[in-house]
């Protein structure tokens, strides 16, 4: 609190929150004793307070958060709250923010809670921190209200009851009032005696505020009041109930005619009977509202013992509320009081208590001037605080527990604050339900389960001491005594409703221990000597077990009970024993099995991750930026995370500084949003060049990439495959799946939802973050984190192994004989085939499979004609292997092997076909002059006219030649047959 100094040691108060109760202990050397005190909240004043919160630990030029919300509770309201936020950036590591409360003299705690979070990478708040500090406040009574409530009779006129003075009964002197006192202000101060009759009564109200709502608790205790006086319900089976009982919630009588029934249409069946004759439905009895033309179907038309509450709105600066109360014969006093709200602010604004006596408490036989009534309520003890019997007359057995239930661990100071919950469950006898009833309520031989509640919580009041004590039971955690305990008492199926169920005590201590420091194993010992025999046996046989709570982190290693190995979670002992020593080992859980404990582990149940350096809730294995708050996934692998990577999905780019849909990198241009290339590299992007190839051309007049779209008009004027760019995102709308979608270019699952967007850009069901193979719908985990999916690493927990090629169970890398051929991997050229393990000529073939061992251009002959298929012209001819003369025909089937331009010599003159004009006469290749006649049989080879060779002249006679007339003859014949045989050969 600021200018505060409560301690008066000269420094302005600091208040710091503490997770533990109680502050650290300090050891005294003169008698070797321990002393701890226990924290108490500090007391603050009625008043206007200057608050100021200080926040350490900032990060300048963070922005953060911070919300201060005072709540405080008091006598006479409920919570008033102020919530305060306010955001700043910090400009150092230090920031400090004051408020005001005000605490009144009737506030009882005040409580600030602070929070403070910062803003995160998507522009919401993270929490950082959060604290809470407590005051004790005054807490007084007020006597001073702004209404003046009262209480008025009529007995022949509007008579004031008078009030029982408020500061009397509500002192704060600490010192206990006795009886003797006590009784004598209550005779002192009696209001009013009243005699048999049903009374008209009223509250007045002076000083309230036109228009304002107010509520009128009332509380009316009448000790002495029993089934005679009280107004009652009958049953349908003829049983009463108090009549405040009907329409509470809960079935009091057998048949549930006191709550609303319903048939099975849901319609409403049972009625409530006015005293005029006419009905209502049960569920109008007692809601508030008077239904019944004589309002009998409220409680308060007739008090008795109860409470009601009364709604008024005020029309003037005064008000009443009539009502009647019922006094009986047997009515020796009551006690009433009332309490008016004001609604809007939730406050009470006047209270008062009013005593008045009844026809019983004339009677006073033995002469003392009090009222035998009231001496005989004393001397029953009634109001007493207990019960004048013991809580284990109607014990029936015993169990006995030790539970483990926290263990909050400092990872700094490798030190733990534990706690320990021990405590005896006791099986109660039934009886001590009616026990109760008749001590306690109605006695009717049904504790309900309201009755059970109030009883709980009256036997919690008188049995339990606030706060630590001292007597608790000595266990021992790792050697070190317990700082604190706090007691717990309570029960399990005390009520009549709980059926079949046992009736159960459970009383004992919840043990807390400060810096509790480990064993070596991490383990915690827990130890309780016993009662070494000098305590009672043990009046049941029971049993005693240890187990440990979720919030521990831990589990149960071992136990022993009297120095024996016990191999359960419980030991038995019989009646009569003493209950010996007990130890029990604690060792941290392991949930996923990652070798990592619970309490150490960031993700217990994750067993592939289990730190988060910079605590972003994303595990170090999976969080490609461990250190890095702001990014845990690099899809593209570019090096630049998801979240600020503007190209996620592009390996090349991660920022687009101009926005004009081209990366930075590949953007000639990138601060000019209106360019991004420059073909020819002048220095003008291509969207303001006319010539954007630099060919002299202009792009109005080109078409350069031959698509039939001129540069000038063409978003890609060198890519034939596009044209046009729709959403100016840098991909053609051809091969873009969200042409006219700026943000998305590509969406690898088909599922209509683009890559940029889509949380799971494969499909497969796993999310981009989860996901170690998100662009592989076929891979989701790579659990060992070596690059090989799950599904198709022999070895998925193993980052060391993933294939086996021999199915030996041996991972490969470990495997010195992979394909188990026999030959060792390092002397095997093929250490995954069984089938091979040496290639002599070292082309890549195994000598087995390897046509031509000794070959190294050689390994298959598919023709099997003894030449290499990478030799042989004819691979699948196994007559050919050679076309020497590369004309398409093999050298064995080429007549002319060596000559391209001939492969055949039909008449076998040795001239190819090809060349030969008479491939089919041997004695013939050439026809010099085309006349049909092969050049060995014409004449004039040449056709020129001129016989190739000249005839001899003829003789005269003489010379004995050729007879005159048969030469010429066969000269003839010649030259027309000749003559023929080409005409023939020309018509065919």
């Amino acid at each position: 609190e600021v200018g505060h100094d409560y301690d008066n040691d000269g420094e302005t108060d600091d208040y710091h929150y503490d997770h533990f109760p109680y502050d650290a202990c300090e050891f005294s050397e003169d008698d070797m004793v321990w002393y701890c005190e226990n924290m108490v909240d500090p007391q603050i004043d009625a008043g206007n307070h200057t608050m100021e919160i200080t926040v350490e630990g900032l990060e300048p030029g963070m922005n953060y958060s911070l919300e201060i919300n005072s709540y405080m509770t008091g006598m006479y309201s409920g919570n008033d709250d102020m919530t305060i936020e306010v955001d700043f950036t910090a400009d150092s590591d230090v920031m400090s923010e004051e408020f005001v409360i005000e605490v009144m003299n009737s506030t009882c705690n005040v409580n600030i809670g602070v929070q403070l979070h910062e803003e995160n990478y998507y522009g919401g708040h993270s929490h950082v921190a959060h604290d809470n500090f407590n005051f004790q406040a005054p807490c007084g009574m007020e006597t001073d209200f702004p209404v003046d409530l009262g209480l008025e009779v009529d007995d022949g006129g509007w008579t004031t009851v008078n009030p029982a003075p408020l500061d009397l009964f509500f002192s704060s002197d600490e010192d206990d009032v006795s009886d003797e006192d006590m009784l004598m202000l209550m005779l002192d101060n009696f209001g009013y005696v009243f005699e048999e009759g049903n009374w008209s009564m009223r509250w007045t109200m002076d000083g309230l505020t036109n228009g304002s709502e107010y509520m009128l608790e009332v509380e009316v205790e009448n000790p002495m009041m029993g089934d005679s006086g009280e107004r009652v319900f009958f049953c349908g089976n003829g049983d009463e109930i108090p009549f405040y009982w009907v329409n509470d919630g809960y079935d009091d009588c057998e048949d549930g005619a006191d709550e609303q029934q319903y048939d099975e249409d849901g319609d409403p069946i049972n009625w409530f009977d006015c005293m005029d004759g006419s009905e209502v439905w049960i569920y109008q009895v007692n809601d508030g509202y008077d239904d019944c033309p004589d309002g009998d179907d409220e409680y308060s038309g007739s008090y008795g013992s109860g409470e009601e509450f009364h709604y008024y709105t005020a029309t003037d600066d005064h008000g009443h509320i009539e009502w009647n109360l019922e006094v009986t014969e047997e009515t020796c006093f009551m006690v009433l009081n009332a309490a008016l709200l004001e609604m809007e602010e939730g406050h009470m604004v006047s209270m008062v208590l009013v005593m008045v006596m009844g026809p019983m408490a004339a009677i006073d036989d033995n002469g003392d001037e009090i009222p035998d009534c009231i001496e005989m309520m004393m001397s029953d003890g009634e109001g007493g605080g207990g019960p004048d019997w013991d809580m284990d007359d109607f014990a029936i057995g015993r169990n006995y527990e030790a539970v483990l239930e926290y263990v909050d661990f400092d990872e700094s100071l490798n030190e733990s604050h534990v706690g320990l919950f021990v405590a005896q469950h006791t099986i109660m006898h039934d009886d001590l339900r009616l026990k109760i009833d008749h001590d306690f309520f109605n006695g009717d031989d049904y504790l309900n389960d309201t009755e059970a509640m109030e009883f709980e919580m009256l036997w919690q009041t008188n049995a339990l001491t606030d706060g630590c004590d001292e007597s608790g039971p000595n266990f021992t955690v790792n050697g070190f005594d317990v700082d604190c305990a706090e007691q717990m008492q309570m029960f399990e199926g005390l009520a009549n409703e709980s059926g079949d169920e046992a009736i159960v005590w459970i009383a004992g201590w919840t043990l807390h221990y400060s810096n509790v420091t480990a064993n070596d194993n991490g383990e915690l010992i827990v130890f309780f000597a016993g009662d070494g025999g000098s305590g009672d046996p043990e009046e049941f046989s029971g049993t005693i077990c240890g187990s440990a709570g979720e919030l521990s982190g831990m589990v149960p290693v071992s136990w022993s009970y009297n120095g024996s190995a016990v191999e359960s979670d419980c030991v038995e002992f019989e009646a009569g024993d003493h209950i010996e020593s007990i130890e029990i080992t604690f060792g941290a859980i392991d949930s996923d099995g990652d070798g990592y404990n619970d309490i150490e582990d960031r993700f217990p149940n994750d067993p592939e991750e289990w730190a988060d350096s910079d605590d972003d809730g994303y595990g170090d294995n999976h969080d490609m930026f461990p250190d890095d708050p702001t990014e845990h996934w690099d899809s593209d692998g570019d090096g630049y995370g998801d979240n600020g990577d503007e190209y996620p999905w592009d390996a090349g780019e991660w920022v687009d500084s101009d926005a004009d849909g081209y990366g930075d990198n590949s953007d000639a241009f990138p601060t000019d949003p209106t360019e991004w290339a420059d073909t020819d590299g002048d220095g003008t992007g291509d969207n303001a060049d006319t010539d954007a190839d630099g060919d002299g051309v202009s792009d109005s007049e080109e078409d350069s990439d031959g698509d039939g779209v001129n540069d000038d008009q063409d978003d890609f004027p060198f890519d034939a495959n596009e044209t046009t760019d729709s959403d100016g995102d840098g991909v053609g709308d051809n091969s873009d799946a969200f042409p006219d979608d700026a943000n998305e270019t590509t969406d690898t699952d088909n599922d209509g939802i683009g890559d940029n967007s889509d949380e799971d850009v494969d499909g497969d069901g796993v999310t981009n973050d989860l996901d170690d193979f998100p662009l592989d719908s076929g891979q989701t985990s790579d659990t060992d984190g070596d690059g090989v999916g799950d599904s198709e690493d022999a070895f998925p927990n193993d980052p060391n192994e993933y294939a086996d090629s021999d199915g030996d169970g041996l991972g490969d890398n470990a495997d010195d004989d992979d394909d188990n051929d026999g030959v060792a991997d390092t002397s095997d050229a093929f250490p995954t085939n069984p089938n091979e393990s040496r290639d002599t000529d070292g082309d890549g073939y195994g000598d087995n499979a390897d046509a031509f061992p000794n070959d190294a251009g050689e390994w298959n002959d598919y023709d099997g004609d003894g030449v290499g298929d990478n030799s042989d012209a004819f691979m699948t001819d196994p007559y050919e292997s050679r076309d020497t003369d590369g004309d398409g025909l093999g050298d064995n089937a080429d007549a002319f092997p060596n000559d391209p331009n001939e492969k055949v010599d039909s008449d076998g003159d040795g001239v190819g076909n090809n060349a030969d004009a008479f491939p089919t006469d041997p004695s013939e290749t050439t026809d010099t002059d085309g006349d049909g006649v092969g050049d060995n049989a014409d004449d004039d080879a040449d056709g020129d006219g001129v016989p190739d060779e000249p005839v001899d002249p003829v003789d005269d006679g003489d010379s004995g030649g050729i007879l005159p007339g048969f030469t010429a003859l066969t000269g003839l014949a010649s030259v027309l047959g000749a003559a023929i045989l080409v005409a023939g050969r020309r018509k065919d």
